[in-house]
């Protein structure tokens, strides 16, 4: 069992730097860089403090934060993308003699998954080509939404550490005191109104524009617009003119991917609710004498903070067992000595 191996674990038998015993509220406070993503955590022991003081929370912790990592990753994407897009639109017009408002209009198509049908591959070389490409495309938007949902992910971790706080900290009074409306919090609600707000501009602007430039009536025009973002594109109703063709390749590639991102702010709203009630369920629940019992792993009686820490990491689902049994395992092989503790001599073995 878990708990019976940290029951050595007791108040102030922690060692943090250079042997210094760390309470129950310091070990939750403490990240590790290869945990966190784009967030690093650096412990700073009472022989090394910054003289920066602003620079470290509450629980003397130095936080670097990289606020640009999403926007590289996005930034390389987009580099390709142009990239691909490029190849894309010189081969169509050379080939095909398309004109640049046409293949561009097809090579959005084609990557955003819409295909329309109304331009297609009609050579052996070409069908070839565009076997590939295709894949090419997969491959590159698949990156691009890679880097979208390790955002998503970073921000989930980020909750989850905000969780470890509040057990023993008092934002959790906080949280739970906040103002609700349907169960989501203000700020909740402004990221998912935001997201719509965007993606209705973009429908309403493409409904206008088709309306106009293609002469369709308004229910029509509205058709066409929720088919494209949805990539659904049955091809019924395609661009007849150049101007348009211009306009759908570049509003295809902006209302596919604010239709993605309304969506998976919902999801992650949503799942952000349902985390914050179990987490309010779970904090609030009373002992009894079962649970307080198997919590207990040394049988004294009492609990200490890293007893009920873990045990609270558990019933959050925030961290399973194997992980738990593998994070000692690790500690049980840099404790060369078998004391307990690593010392700096021991832990200096692992950077080597």
């Amino acid at each position: 069992m878990v708990l019976e191996r940290l029951g050595f674990l007791s108040p102030g038998g922690t060692v943090g730097a250079r042997g210094t015993p760390l309470r129950g509220d310091e070990l939750c406070r403490i990240r590790t860089p290869f945990l966190h993503g784009s967030t690093h955590k650096v412990v700073v022991t009472p022989q090394a403090q910054p003289q920066d003081e602003s620079a470290v929370d509450s629980g003397g912790v130095v936080e670097v934060e990289d606020p640009f990592k999403l926007l590289r990753q996005l930034r390389k994407s987009a580099i390709l993308l142009v990239l691909h897009l490029l190849l894309g639109v010189a081969y169509c017009s050379t080939v095909f003699s398309w004109s640049l408002a046409e293949s561009l209009y097809f090579c959005v198509v084609t990557i955003t998954t819409v295909g329309y049908g109304d331009f297609v591959p009609t050579t052996p070389s070409s069908k070839i080509f565009f076997m590939v490409y295709i894949l090419m495309s997969l491959t590159i938007v698949a990156s691009a939404v890679n880097s979208v949902i390790g955002s998503i992910l970073e921000r989930q971790e980020e909750a989850v550490r905000h969780v470890i706080e509040d057990t023993v900290g008092e934002r959790v009074r906080d949280a739970e005191t906040a103002p609700l409306l349907f169960g989501f919090k203000a700020a909740e609600w402004v990221q998912i109104l935001s997201a719509l707000a965007v993606f209705l501009g973009l429908v309403i602007t493409g409904t206008l524009f088709f309306t106009i430039a293609e002469k369709l009536d308004l229910i029509d025009a509205m058709y066409f617009i929720w088919v494209t973002c949805t990539t659904v594109g049955f091809g019924d109703l395609t661009p007849t003119k150049s101007p348009s063709r211009g306009f759908a390749a570049v509003f295809i590639l902006l209302s596919t991917l604010s239709l993605a991102n309304f969506l998976n702010t919902c999801v992650e709203v949503q799942l952000s609710r349902r985390s914050r009630e179990a987490r309010a369920k779970a904090l609030q629940a009373k002992l009894d004498e079962k649970t307080f019992a198997s919590i207990d792993a040394n049988n004294d009686g009492k609990l200490s903070k890293d007893e009920y820490l873990v045990a609270m990491l558990r019933k959050l689902d925030l961290v399973k067992e194997d992980d738990l049994t593998a994070i000692l395992d690790r500690f049980d092989e840099l404790d060369a000595s078998n004391d307990g503790f690593i010392s700096e001599e021991e832990a200096d073995i692992c950077y080597k």
